[in-house]
């Protein structure tokens, strides 16, 4: 992850979900207790090197620094010391297994106290451990090595082999599933999924606890049981070297698709609430049998890429409770929707006959057409539009009474 977003790799998903285990990424630093309630276990990601100041180095030089993610090293220290409070498994690799060794107190050429070698990685230098009390692993090693496999066939057995799991504390804040847009990521240059971070913070700051999926269409069952709630997020993507690209349009944004559509269905058949924002207000239309627009500016001679606009809103829906009559919107869309799905009653429209909101008539479903997420806090886009964090704190209670 860098500052604006975050990139979680799909590569570990497949490995723990052969090894009969979910993958679902934590997303809020302050939140570690509570994804720790949750989860069965943790697994800390390879990557770039942690700061050397974690364990009293220095750096000589910015450019030193330039590979740094800050925010990542924050999250996954605080994830650590929440899973180890109460005794679930963690295991590290590669750079994970480095960020364990410098929380508990050790340095790259020395292991923490309580940390014991389990075996000798094949550059002679490296090794695997374990620690004498606690369910934690490190293997500093690429996911692909045979270390790392037994290192995760290790931690599956000991996810799996803790005692029956006890109920979650009712105090628990609802857990809200993120569905990302389709990326590559730099370590691997292979599949990945993409979230920008003003979803995730706008969830948490609402009260809702945020996580990622990372799994593909087979696991949206999973994933309807284990959150509270779905978000489907706006179109976006990211790959580190444009050769990327063309592979990227014909394979990760299909299978997007096919798993936003599966999710949705999850969701909807366990009546968890759903938002949708931008494309999730025109695919949820789709699905339920209305029609999209696609480049209307052509036929229509309307623009509405990265062009503010005011919306009005209809009596009996949420936005007319939540922001009156009328209120400027940020907008990033060249699509729209046509024939609104019977099931469906629009709640908001642009000046220009554009519909900008929707809900199911029968079930808690609601969708926008702008970017909610980008018009809250202290940097809202646009600068006079209204304040949607109100929307997702509505959201929010509206999962908290559903569960």
């Amino acid at each position: 992850q860098g500052t604006g977003h975050f990139v979680a790799s799909k590569k570990y998903a497949r490995a723990l979900r052969g090894r009969g285990l979910t993958a679902l990424t934590p997303l809020d630093a302050s939140l570690g207790a509570e994804y720790a309630a949750r989860a069965g276990g943790l697994v800390i990601a390879d990557g770039p090197p942690i700061h050397k100041g974690r364990y009293g180095g220095i750096y000589e030089t910015f450019e030193q620094m330039s590979a740094l993610q800050l925010t990542r090293d924050e999250l996954e220290f605080a994830l650590l010391d929440a899973f180890l409070a109460i005794g679930k498994p963690v295991l590290g690799i590669g750079r994970g297994a480095a960020l364990i060794n410098a929380a508990l107190g050790g340095e790259p050429e020395r292991l923490a106290d309580g940390l014991r070698v389990t075996e000798r990685l094949p550059d002679g230098g490296s090794a695997s451990f374990r620690h004498a009390g606690l369910p934690l692993f490190g293997i500093p090693a690429p996911l692909d090595s045979v270390c790392a496999g037994r290192g995760l066939d290790g931690f599956a057995d000991a996810v799996t082999g803790r005692a029956a799991a006890q109920p979650l504390p009712s105090a628990l804040r609802p857990a809200v599933l993120l569905a990302g847009a389709p990326a590559y990521d730099r370590l691997y240059r292979e599949p990945a999924v993409l979230l920008n971070k003003t979803y995730s913070r706008a969830v948490s700051a609402a009260g809702g606890a945020p996580v990622l999926a990372l799994g593909d269409a087979a696991l949206a069952g999973v994933y309807g049981m284990a959150a509270d709630a779905l978000i489907l997020t706006g179109t976006s993507s990211f790959v580190p070297e444009t050769q990327l690209l063309p592979k990227l349009m014909a394979e990760e944004r299909p299978a997007r698709g096919a798993f936003d559509g599966a999710v949705y269905r999850a969701f909807k058949a366990a009546r968890k609430p759903i938002l949708g924002i931008c494309l999730g207000h025109q695919m949820i239309n789709v699905w339920e049998g209305g029609t999209i627009v696609h480049n209307f500016k052509l036929t229509d001679g309307v623009e509405h890429m990265m062009l503010p606009h005011a919306v009005e809103t209809k009596r009996g829906g949420v936005l007319r409770e939540l922001f009156g009559g009328t209120f400027i919107v940020n907008s990033r869309h060249n699509d729209k929707i046509g024939e609104l799905a019977a099931v469906r009653r629009a709640t908001a429209s642009s000046p220009d006959g554009v519909i900008e909101a929707a809900e199911h008539r029968e079930m808690p479903i609601y969708t926008v057409q702008w970017h909610p997420e980008r018009m809250r806090g202290d940097f809202p886009e646009p600068y006079d539009g209204a304040d949607m964090g109100s929307l997702f704190e509505w959201f929010v209670r509206e999962v908290s009474r559903s569960r």
